[in-house]
């Protein structure tokens, strides 16, 4: 049994037809949710790319922010002060935005990835600069996951600080 329940606080890269940077839950859903997997004694993780997911998920009490592509100041100031992870999944996204036509990615998908690159680089420098707590993880569903890499390959950054 998973240890942790997975939400959808923002549109995602690979499903056509949404935005990441809308949010997809309210904060009352997102709270639903955080209320019944403590029930069961699990954990939250929210995917967001969009500052207003991210903001609707800290507000619901979720632990962890899957990619915080899109993070402003104010998301990133909630995300510090509630203790919140930031999960940057780098290479889910750079991979994405590196693929080229007739890889097996929509086109769609493709723009929007490499649309949001340079951002997502920002934002995880800008949570390493404001403290914020990272974790590392893979976006598994995502279908490059194979070439997984560690940040530092991009960032600076290793696990170990």
């Amino acid at each position: 049994m998973p240890s942790v329940i997975k939400v959808i606080a923002s549109g995602r890269v690979l499903t056509p037809g949404t935005s990441p940077d809308q949010a997809q839950m309210t904060v009352e859903e997102l709270q639903a949710a955080v209320d019944e997997a403590q029930k069961a004694g699990r954990k939250v993780a929210a995917h967001a790319h969009g500052s207003s997911g991210m903001k609707n998920a800290v507000r619901a009490g979720v632990h962890s922010i899957e990619h915080a592509t899109l993070m402003d100041e104010e998301a990133a100031a909630m995300m510090k002060q509630q203790g919140v992870f930031m999960v940057p999944t780098l290479s889910a996204l750079a991979t994405t935005a590196a693929c080229r036509l007739g890889c097996g990615i929509p086109e769609s998908a493709l723009e929007k990835a490499k649309s949001m690159t340079k951002r997502h680089q920002a934002s995880f420098k800008n949570a390493l600069r404001d403290g914020i707590q990272i974790a590392m993880g893979t976006d598994a569903e995502h279908p490059l996951t194979f070439t997984v890499r560690t940040p530092r390959n991009s960032s600076g950054w290793s696990p170990s600080g």
